[in-house]
């Protein structure tokens, strides 16, 4: 566990009085000065950018042919259609890259045209394009030139697009992963990261840049006058619940292009029309119109995800794709018995990672490689939640199950703000077999015999400065606010409004140097966390530190405390109230 004497924040700004300047947009924009001072912390201090984050439209967004290679895809798309060719829609197991192929199906069935769909099988066929897969396939397809569009994927399979063109493929690569130094030949390349692309924004996931392909092909059946009374122009919002669930689990960073897309999901999601997404929500007992990022990210994507993690990709794809109420049902408790399989998977690979002397599991104090008999398919959440817990960056490795002869090791990784994953596994690619991936997340596979070097390779070239400065940036204090005034109710309905958290707008953290905590709790399995009770001058308030049962000895001593914190909505059942949610205590 995370050593007591470990200085966890320390940037921290003592009390907050506003500027005039503040106080105009606080009276202009009708919210609290303190909500102007977060939104300057976010580098939005423009009045127009303040105007932009508060208030996302989607009439904003930029056009689709602004993507490099839109254009060609497209026509590709239309003529298929004309052709009457059928198409293969070729996914991830993920959250986003099964959102994203659910998005594209739904969206040709909009449209009329019926198409075939794929995701790999993580433990026999890997991430990605599989060579005999294609071939099984192509061998079933009637007719010429069938088109193949890979969706959260593709970027880095040159072999296999090369050979699904030898073998007759039309191919599109739709990916948002950076771009090898060699490009794949597909036909057509939508990627966002690709050099010379006029996107004004490089941070779409893989559902984003399905839904903008979905927006590319639309424009085009309409100038083309596809479209007519019997057939009409699909409205593309009701398309934006995937997005916003991809998007949000795929960790990019929520702001810009993303922010505007994921706002208007959360409203396409709490009255979605998806059969599934509504058994699925129903399930995990949220109700119409309450939805927040924490719903997402713990209740709907993980069961999502768990569905891919565990080998039963098909369960979560056949119950987004549902349109039979009972059926829906049925496979979204099915979602939620995996994901409790999952759940007790990973609970027993962290619990005996944190019983590992702390010394002797962190790499030159700067980072965490591990390799184990783990359940591969888990690795990557288990690499988040050290993640969370240290404040460094993790790789996990477990045998590949495709090897027979034990001697390949899958390793899933998970970064921190400010350390760029991806570009440090570059610095170590002689001793990987391939890897992928983007800044906070990558995937890779190595020689047995390769680790060690690996790891003293990986420690070596995350430079010391880059470490701490994400330390410092991850772990900083908003501003010093008691817990009785965050919780003054208008303050907390403002707060809601920087809705949706995640990358590049972290959910606000405050201190309070001087809370009075009259009881607490020991809770969970062996009393890994804290749940405490705050006392006001008006009123009290419950709130819950996950892993800082350690903390709890601090408790015994006295009763005031420093708190670092963040008011969180706390869902229970079908009920929603606000909590402390406890980041550490002093």
């Amino acid at each position: 566990m995370l050593p007591d004497n470990r200085k966890r924040y320390r940037k921290k700004i003592e009390g907050f009085s506003p500027t005039k300047d503040q106080e105009r947009r606080a009276e202009k924009f009708d919210i609290h000065p303190l909500i102007v001072h977060l939104l300057e912390l976010r580098d939005i201090s423009k009045d127009e950018d303040i105007d932009d984050f508060l208030n996302p439209n989607l009439a904003k967004l930029p056009e689709p042919f602004t993507i490099k290679g839109m254009k060609k895809a497209v026509c590709l798309v239309a003529d298929a259609i004309v052709r009457n060719s059928e198409i293969l829609i070729w996914g991830d197991y993920d959250v986003d890259g099964i959102t994203a192929t659910c998005l594209l199906v739904r969206f040709f069935h909009s449209i009329g045209k019926k198409v075939r769909w794929k995701i790999p099988d993580r433990f026999s066929e890997g991430y990605g394009l599989n060579s005999e897969a294609i071939k099984d396939i192509r061998a079933e397809i009637q007719g010429e030139s069938p088109l193949l569009i890979t969706v959260d994927c593709g970027i880095s399979n040159y072999r296999e697009i090369l050979q699904a063109k030898n073998l007759g493929f039309q191919t599109i690569v739709t990916d948002h992963h950076e771009p090898p130094e060699f490009s794949v030949e597909a036909d057509a390349v939508i990627n966002v990261k690709q050099i010379d692309c006029g996107f004004p924004d490089s941070n779409l996931a893989g559902v984003g840049t399905a839904f903008y392909l979905a927006a590319g092909i639309r424009s085009h059946l309409k100038s083309e006058g596809y479209f007519t009374n019997t057939s009409p122009i699909p409205n593309l919002k009701q398309f934006l619940d995937f997005v916003a669930i991809g998007t949000i689990a795929d960790m990019v960073p929520l702001k810009g292009v993303n922010r505007i897309l994921v706002k208007a999901g959360f409203e396409t999601l709490s009255a979605t029309g998806n059969i599934g997404l509504q058994a699925l929500l129903k399930t995990s007992d949220i109700m119409p119109g309450t939805l927040t990022t924490d719903d997402i990210s713990f209740q709907v994507a993980p069961k999502i995800n768990a569905a891919g993690r565990l080998g039963k990709v098909d369960a979560a794809m056949n119950l987004l794709l549902c349109t039979e109420k009972n059926e829906s049902l049925r496979l979204a408790n099915k979602l939620t018995e995996i994901n409790s399989r999952r759940k007790k998977i990973c609970s027993d690979i962290l619990e005996s990672t944190l019983s590992v002397d702390y010394n002797k599991l962190i790499i030159n104090d700067n980072c965490i490689i591990l390799s184990g008999d783990f359940h591969s398919g888990v690795i990557g959440i288990v690499a988040s939640q050290l993640t969370n817990v240290y404040n460094l960056p993790v790789i996990i490795f477990a045998p590949d199950p495709a090897d027979s002869n034990e001697k390949i090791l899958k390793g899933s990784g998970r970064s921190i703000p400010g350390v760029d994953l991806m570009q440090t596994l570059r610095c170590c690619d002689r001793y990987l077999l391939k890897y992928g991936g983007h800044t906070m997340a990558a995937g890779m596979s190595i020689l047995r015999d390769n680790l060690n070097m690996f790891k003293e390779c990986f420690s070596v070239n995350l430079a010391e400065s880059t470490i701490e400065e994400s330390k410092e940036d991850y772990f900083s204090v908003d501003a010093e606010l008691s817990v009785e005034k965050a919780f003054e109710g208008t303050f907390l309905r403002q707060l809601q409004r920087l809705e949706p958290f995640g990358v590049g707008n972290w959910k606000p953290v405050f201190s309070d140097s001087d809370a009075f905590i009259f009881d607490y709790q020991l809770v969970g399995r062996n009393g890994d966390h804290l749940k405490l009770f705050f006392r006001g001058k008006y009123s009290n308030r419950q709130g819950v530190g996950f892993n800082l049962g350690h903390r709890g000895e601090l408790l015994k001593k006295k009763s005031n405390h420093t708190v670092i914190y963040s008011p969180t909505l706390n869902r229970f059942k079908t009920n929603l109230s606000w909590e402390v949610r406890l980041l550490d205590i002093f």
